[in-house]
């Protein structure tokens, strides 16, 4: 709803509630105006049904004759079925109607009342008709349940042995007659106020819904782009707000990008003057320590920066297929002639059922031999920087690494196994800490890879795991003798 761009709301919930309470009373008020037009109409037609009774017991029908009313005097045609029952007929009847027969007891004068009920294309139901409590009132329940069951409708009240009076009533008995049930006007009331309901109860919250999860990006993604004003004035008083947060934020992270920046250029000239000046000592063991030492010194320097350009870098997320994404990382590293394998993810199979005409001692176990196809949004070059993270740490601590792909309709699992002797069990929940390396690792002899030789490895892992909103648990594997990383990311298939 564009109105709740230009309204509080305080506002809008006023505005709500005096419509809600204003189509309430609306409803009422059309509810029980219909009802009393009914009762009005019913009673007229149960005063005619007395006035009927007088014409009856009196034999004189004249008085009946108004608008609206139309009094025939007719004589019946009488003839024999092939059951030898008699029939009547009249003239003035047309073909279409059917007829039902009763009988009144005048109980004062012990008189029979013959009567015919004549409808169009159906017949009148006797036990419509509401028990009575005098003679007169028969004929008003009479006329009641003929205005109530609104028809086409024609009453014959014998006269005598040859004469019947035949009582047409459009006005009390028609459908045409009867009051437009303004119920239907309440009803319609309540239906558009509960729609109006439901809408704004899905507008008025969505706008800072939709806030909370464009904030949640941001904050997990990075996402410079600022959010929009939408919603009521307060939604986007909140939005201007945030926008200027992550703004101010930003540039304090840009701030210290660029010190950090500028530091480790300062740092680089006196540490390749040191390395030059190392290059001149004599004693070949002090040299080669002290350029261990610089080579370190280099290296968390590097590593840092890296660390905190990924807490800059704005890397929108993208539709990928994990599987691709983690085979050719594999590849680059087997074509360095380094023992890493990739395992993909388990073939699917289901079992077959029974058919029509076969029974389930027919099913058998079918599985899908094409490639299995695992796709998810992530941030790629991300995603890409903490599997490699997670094979440089295993090579590192052991000679080779295995990892392996699986997925669910939710959640998509990378493992990353190593046979580095693993870490001691009271420093696993450590590990993602900066600069912090496991005691009891079987370091290799050989220059470690990337930055994991100063613990800011798997911090950077934890970091882009987090970003992802996934999970990343660590375990020893006695059977292996090594390391296992599991990285579990929700599998969303829709750009965030």
């Amino acid at each position: 709803m564009q109105i709740l761009n230009r309204m509080s709301l305080q506002s809008t919930v006023t505005i709500l509630a005096l419509f809600c309470l204003t189509a309430g009373m609306a409803s009422v008020y059309f509810w029980q105006k219909a009802y009393s037009e009914l009762d009005k109409y019913y009673l007229n037609a149960h005063s005619f049904g007395l006035e009927l009774y007088q014409a009856s017991h009196r034999k004189e029908y004249n008085n009946l004759k108004r608008q609206g009313v139309l009094v025939d005097i007719d004589q019946a045609q009488k003839k024999f079925d092939t059951k030898n029952q008699l029939i009547l007929n009249f003239q003035k009847i047309k073909v279409g109607y059917e007829f039902s027969e009763l009988n009144f007891h005048t109980h004062l004068s012990s008189q029979l009342t013959q009567i015919r009920i004549y409808k169009l294309h159906n017949k009148f139901k006797v036990s419509n008709l509401k028990n009575s409590v005098s003679d007169a009132d028969q004929f008003g329940n009479l006329s009641l349940a003929l205005a109530q069951k609104c028809d086409d409708t024609i009453v014959v009240l014998n006269i005598d042995k040859d004469n019947w009076a035949l009582i047409s009533a459009p006005i009390y008995w028609a459908c045409s007659s009867k009051p437009f049930d303004q119920r239907w006007i309440s009803i319609v009331i309540f239906i558009i106020s509960l729609l109006v309901v439901f809408l704004a109860s899905q507008n008025i919250p969505q706008p800072f819904v939709t806030l909370a999860r464009v904030f949640k990006n941001k904050i997990h993604y990075s996402d410079t782009s600022k959010m929009e004003l939408k919603g009521t004035i307060e939604t986007q008083s909140l939005a201007k707000s945030l926008n200027s947060f992550i703004e101010i934020e930003d540039k304090k992270l840009e701030k210290r990008i660029k010190f950090f920046t500028a530091m480790s250029h300062d740092l680089g000239t006196p540490t390749t003057r040191l390395r030059l000046r190392v290059d001149l000592i004599e004693d070949q063991v002090l040299k080669q320590k002290l350029i261990k030492d610089v080579d370190h010194l280099t290296s968390m320097i590097s590593a840092s920066l890296h660390f905190m350009r990924h807490e800059v870098e704005k890397e929108p997320p993208r539709i990928v297929d994990f599987g691709s994404l983690v085979e050719t990382i594999v590849n680059n590293y087997q074509d360095m002639g380094l023992s890493v394998l990739y395992q993909p993810p388990s073939k699917i199979s289901f079992k077959t059922g029974s058919s029509l005409f076969g029974n389930s001692s027919d099913a058998e176990i079918k599985n899908i031999s094409d490639r299995r196809l695992i796709t998810g949004s992530c941030q790629p070059l991300n995603m890409r920087r903490a599997i490699e993270n997670l094979i440089d740490n295993g090579l590192k601590f052991g000679n080779s690494v295995v990892i392996s792909l699986e997925a669910d309709s939710e959640f998509i699992y990378i493992i990353v196994k190593d046979d580095g002797g693993g870490v001691a069990p009271q420093e696993i929940d450590k590990i993602t800490s900066a600069f912090f390396q496991g005691s009891n690792a079987k370091l290799r002899t050989e220059e470690p890879i990337g930055f994991g030789n100063v613990g800011l490895g798997l911090a950077i892992v934890g970091a882009i795991v987090d970003a992802h909103e996934g999970q990343v648990s660590f375990h020893n594997d006695p059977e292996i003798g090594g390391f296992v990383v599991s990285l579990k990311l929700p599998r969303r298939l829709n750009i965030i």
